[in-house]
């Protein structure tokens, strides 16, 4: 490098190493950004939020590993803190694997809650609701509802990344994860409940004692969890209903068929869960395809269901 008249350098930290070295012909170039990519905003700050921006790539160097554990830290604190959505540079295994960890304790732990107040189910009435329906199918569908739906049925591994990435973001973000997730429709949070339907299942299942507000109610990880539970044995007592009330007898071999049949229940189940129970079709015991949205979020469960993430 000697013979070169100027050697330029990204940071001084650079240029230092090189001088100890020996090489005197070091200056200083910052490294420049685009302005029509980085640029003062002119929109408005919200003054609901205070925002920490750490740049840098994410690496055990740049300390980014200890910026995870000190927001996780002040998460138990400060309920309103928040990480970051997503990066690449943060879908590391061992991060996976610490948001698999999350979603399954406070799947768990909704669970055992709903067992410990014997809540009963409306759609099987001689049951609890915790023995009419699995944690792995809850878990699946809480990937589904925050998974791109265009993505997935381009990704060319199933899904895996796309699913891996709502664990990313648990594990970075925890309790706060999705907490600001808004549909353009209102529904809210790692469930994305309706307000309406929120309201609805806690005035129908008293007993099982959810938080009363339903902004607060579908961000309380522990609280909405338990919601998505209750909404889908509601929904599916509704579909029952609807089958009894048709009075028909085709209707009711193709409704038993789908009882005996787990895997075909479960797809009911969510395409109910995100279109309501109007979305299944009594006499030809199908689920209706009037609504794109609908047939992909069932499509979206069926891939992430089929990745095995959960098994038990």
């Amino acid at each position: 490098m000697k013979k070169y008249d100027l050697v330029l350098v990204g940071s001084s930290w650079n240029k230092n190493k090189l001088e100890q070295a020996g090489i005197k012909n070091v200056e200083v170039l910052i490294q420049g950004i685009d302005p029509e990519i980085f640029y003062p905003s002119e929109s408005e700050t919200d003054k609901k939020f205070f925002k920490i921006f750490s740049g840098g790539k994410f690496e055990l160097r740049k300390g980014q590993d200890l910026v995870l554990k000190a927001v996780r830290i002040l998460q138990q604190k400060y309920s309103d803190i928040v990480y970051a959505p997503y990066s690449t540079l943060v879908h590391q295994p061992e991060i996976v694997i610490a948001g698999k960890q999350f979603l399954d304790e406070h799947v768990a732990k909704a669970f055992a809650r709903l067992a410990e107040l014997k809540i009963k189910s409306h759609a099987f009435p001689d049951q609890l609701v915790v023995q009419t329906i699995t944690p792995q199918f809850i878990k699946n569908i809480f990937l589904t509802e925050q998974t791109d739906p265009k993505l997935i049925m381009l990704a060319g591994d199933g899904g895996q990344k796309l699913a891996e990435r709502v664990m990313v973001r648990l594990a970075t973000n925890g309790e706060t994860a999705f907490r600001y997730t808004y549909s353009k429709t209102g529904a809210l949070g790692l469930g994305q409940i309706m307000p309406g339907t929120y309201d609805s299942v806690a005035k129908r299942y008293p007993n099982a004692k959810l938080i009363k507000d339903s902004g607060m109610g579908r961000v309380d990880i522990d609280n909405a969890i338990i919601a998505s539970i209750l909404v889908f044995d509601d929904h599916l007592q509704s579909v029952k209903d609807r089958v009894a009330n048709a009075k028909s007898t085709q209707g009711d071999k193709y409704w038993q068929a789908i009882e005996d049949n787990s895997s075909k229940l479960e797809e009911v189940r969510a395409a109910i869960y995100n279109g309501g129970p109007g979305k299944y079709k009594v006499l030809t015991g199908t689920i209706s395809i009037a609504i794109n949205e609908t047939v992909d979020f069932v499509r979206k469960f069926k891939l992430i269901r089929g990745l095995g993430l959960f098994q038990s």
